[in-house]
């Protein structure tokens, strides 16, 4: 079973406030005209991104609750969104009389976090910091207490996990996404390089550098090295897998 947590999402700014608002709607109440949604599955430890979609509409604000999962999303290098979660781990069952709810804890659970924007080149400089309130002092959980405790006391050893724009852009739902808004995806690159003892070898990168598949061997010639490279381009992706 997957439950989102609930976000209390707020404005971080007067000139937020400004950049974000909607003819439609209160300005006081939303935040952006479109936002993709990021799934994230927690685990009691780490964070992992499930998927990520896009939805045509503001984030909305919702009441301020004393939550222990905290989101701060910056877009375009400043801050938008505070966004406040139960542990999505903690599943409450339906009530009975005399006994009240009953609630289970499970190995991991899923949040779902927004990140709104207005022109789709915004979301090229996304920023989500997750951080852990548990036993920290808060006055008060409404957003101006929640914003001064952000910038006066949330440290490194508070944020349970941080995603940027380049973890967005190298999830399998990118490539779709980034379609739809008109936004230029790269998916990679090959190189074809010189190891140490002079031989020709391939590599492969994700946008953010990261070398994911590189050859196995080298070749004595550029052209022996592009026709392996050219087998694997060719075959990769109809070749089964086998787990051992």
């Amino acid at each position: 079973m997957i439950r989102p947590g609930v976000p209390f999402v707020q404005i971080r700014s007067i000139k937020s406030l400004t950049q974000y608002k909607t003819k439609s709607m209160s300005a006081e109440n939303n935040v952006g005209t479109r936002q993709l949604r990021v799934a994230l599955n927690y685990n009691g430890n780490s964070f992992t991104i499930n998927s990520i979609w896009m939805a045509t509409q503001p984030a909305v604000q919702l009441p301020a609750t004393a939550f222990k999962i905290l989101a701060g999303v910056d877009v375009t290098g400043l801050p938008r969104l505070i966004q406040l979660f139960e542990d999505p781990r903690i599943l409450r069952g339906a009530y009975r009389e005399g006994m009240g709810h009953s609630y289970l804890k499970e190995e991991s659970g899923q949040l779902v976090i927004s990140v709104p924007f207005i022109q789709p080149e915004n979301l090229r400089t996304v920023i989500i910091r997750i951080a852990d309130l548990t036993n920290q002092k808060i006055e008060k959980f409404d957003y101006h207490h929640l914003s001064k405790f952000i910038d006066n006391n949330l440290s490194h050893k508070h944020i349970l996990h941080e995603i940027t724009s380049t973890d967005l852009q190298v999830h399998s739902d990118w490539p779709k996404i980034a379609v739809n808004l008109g936004l230029h995806f790269e998916a990679g690159k090959f190189e074809i390089y010189k190891d140490k003892a002079n031989l020709f070898r391939w590599r492969m990168r994700r946008p953010n550098g990261e070398i994911v598949a590189e050859s196995g061997q080298g070749f004595r010639t550029m052209e022996q090295c592009q026709k392996d490279l050219q087998w694997i381009k060719a075959n990769a992706g109809s070749l089964p897998v086998e787990s051992k």
